[in-house]
């Protein structure tokens, strides 16, 4: 199946034209080049987080965002929107991303640098970009999903035996015959006055009667 066409995001022409800091591999599904960054509270309880108790308007980091396909992964990398230098990759997509209950411009986003794992806070100054961001995302599962079942039925046929593919097995015998069970709705009265009404319009006139037109 063909990778998933780029996103439009925020970051003017298309990201994956530019060499520096990109790997070989990403295809590259979204950007933005303006994110704010923020460290955040230990999580309250279990019913969400809320971007109102970061103080959104004091965000630690500004960072340059893309959205990549790195082989079979989706990965969500902050970077320095200009050296291209990582601060720091999120792998996993969407299962990498929790929406904020508060708000549709602001994420937890779940890191990853070597062995250690943290979360950080991120938010988008328009709602598009937020929005575009998410559409990214999407479009990268619902990919790597076809990929799996396009594997998974590779396997199924692969293990199918020749002989029994030429054996005749999978082909009706015959004078074999299919039943197909259809339910048909009687024709109401109306329906029946109607088709009688036509089909009196539409029959030749009897001998000796004359027409105009």
């Amino acid at each position: 199946a063909p990778a998933p066409s780029a996103a439009a995001g925020s970051g003017g022409d298309d990201p994956s034209a530019d060499v520096d800091g990109y790997e070989a591999t990403d295809h590259v599904l979204f950007r933005c080049d303006w994110v704010a960054i923020y460290s955040i509270p230990p999580r309250r309880s279990a019913a969400g987080v809320r971007a109102e108790e970061w103080d959104v308007e004091k965000w630690q980091f500004v960072r340059a965002m893309r959205v990549v396909m790195r082989g079979s992964q989706c990965v969500t990398v902050l970077e320095d929107a200009d050296t291209k230098e990582l601060f720091v990759e999120a792998p996993g997509g969407l299962d990498a991303v929790e929406p904020v209950v508060d708000s549709s411009r602001y994420f937890v986003l779940r890191v990853s640098a070597g062995d250690r794992k943290a979360f950080l806070g991120i938010g988008f100054r328009q709602r598009e970009h937020a929005s575009d961001f998410l559409a990214a995302l999407s479009e990268a599962n619902r990919w790597l999903r076809q990929e799996k079942e396009a594997e998974a039925l590779a396997k199924e046929i692969e293990a199918l035996p020749t002989e029994a593919l030429n054996s005749g097995k999978f082909k009706m015998k015959e004078g074999e015959t299919i039943k197909i069970k259809a339910k048909f709705k009687p024709e109401t009265s109306e329906a029946a006055k109607r088709r009688a009404a036509l089909k009196a319009q539409l029959a030749p006139p009897s001998p000796g009667t004359s027409t105009t037109g």
